[in-house]
């Protein structure tokens, strides 16, 4: 017969995002993220592009657009890949699935994190 998509036959993974709090495991437990001295080196780069935003992404909190977040998320999943640095890449994604989803609240406190994510960033820097 016909398959059914019963609760059996859906990819959890695929439904669950993250709340929207979350910066990665790594990041959550105080963990030092592996990096190489290469990577660690231009960190403090990376941290001056998040830095730079702040106040934008501040803005957009307080009313987050569909658009503009797909295209902040698509952003930063670039500088995420470009330093290796996998709590922006758990970020950008966080906040693509949240646009994906309209999920407004999610995508409003996921906005706030960038404070929160740049002090994880700042202990990583040399």
């Amino acid at each position: 017969g016909l398959q059914h998509a019963g609760p059996e036959n859906v990819d959890v993974k695929q439904l669950r995002f993250e709340p929207a709090t979350t910066l990665g495991a790594e990041a959550r437990d105080g963990a030092t993220i592996q990096l190489s001295d290469a990577q660690r080196a231009r960190l403090p780069e990376l941290f001056e592009s998040l830095d730079a935003r702040r106040d934008e992404l501040a803005q957009m909190a307080a009313a987050p657009t569909i658009n503009d977040v797909e295209e902040l998320a698509q952003e930063l999943l670039r500088l995420g890949e470009e330093y290796r640095y996998a709590p922006v890449i758990d970020w950008a994604q966080n906040l693509a699935g949240q646009a994906a989803t309209f999920d407004m609240a999610g995508l409003a406190d996921s906005l706030t994190a960038l404070p929160q994510l740049l002090t994880v960033l700042s202990r990583e820097l040399p």
